[in-house]
């Protein structure tokens, strides 16, 4: 079963789901207590192990490797990568609109205003934080991704799924007033999370998370 084409998208679909849960409690919450339940977004992935684009891309790096279950390719991480955005999505059409502490258009006017390469450059100590999160979350260190979750929140380091839910509840006229700016500042977060995700890499060889 998990090894097959419907778990790998209900899998998919499921991750975005919850950062998308996440995204809306920090909308509702806000400030410090808003950025720690965020984390249960990633706390949910972690343990049921599911295919989130921002927890496997540290296993995609030039071609796949047969020999490492945990190797993908980049075909594959795409389809993660789209699978999460149409889950994080889905959570928007359940959000009571106007109803929070934070203003998804201030989130998404920052990330317009950082441009095309801040916001590439601020998404990569997210995707930094992300696998070291993830690593230690799989050896039964939960203490980076509990911190490590209000950090990149707090400085404003973008996740490119929870983006899709600010992105997704914002106004109307935010998200049409320049849509090709739009698609290509979060295509910058994407490939930023990307980088950061494999930043370890410079470190040379880490010990394997238990689950893959």
């Amino acid at each position: 079963m998990k090894n097959s084409k419907a778990y790998f998208a209900a899998s998919a679909l499921l991750a975005g789901a919850c950062i998308g849960i996440a995204a809306m409690t920090y909308v509702r919450l806000g400030g410090i207590m808003g950025c720690v339940i965020f984390a249960f977004g990633l706390m949910s992935v972690v343990f049921f192990d599911l295919k989130l684009y921002t927890g496997k891309s540290q296993f995609v790096w030039g071609r796949r490797r047969p020999d490492d279950p945990s190797s993908m390719s980049y075909g594959q991480l795409g389809a993660i990568l789209v699978l999460n955005i149409v889950g994080c999505a889905a959570m928007s059409l359940i959000a009571e609109p106007g109803v929070g502490e934070v203003n998804p258009d201030a989130i998404v006017g920052k990330r317009l205003s950082d441009g095309i390469i801040l916001s590439g450059l601020r998404a990569i100590p997210c995707g930094f934080i992300m696998t070291l999160s993830v690593r230690s979350a799989r050896t039964g260190l939960w203490w980076p991704l509990l911190f490590g979750v209000p950090t990149f929140i707090i400085c404003s380091f973008p996740h490119c799924i929870a983006d899709v839910y600010y992105y997704a509840t914002c106004s109307k006229e935010l998200l049409t007033a320049n849509p090709v700016r739009m698609v290509a500042v979060y295509l910058s977060t994407v490939v930023g999370n990307y980088l950061g995700c494999n930043a370890y890499r410079i470190l040379g060889p880490l010990p394997k998370p238990e689950r893959s």
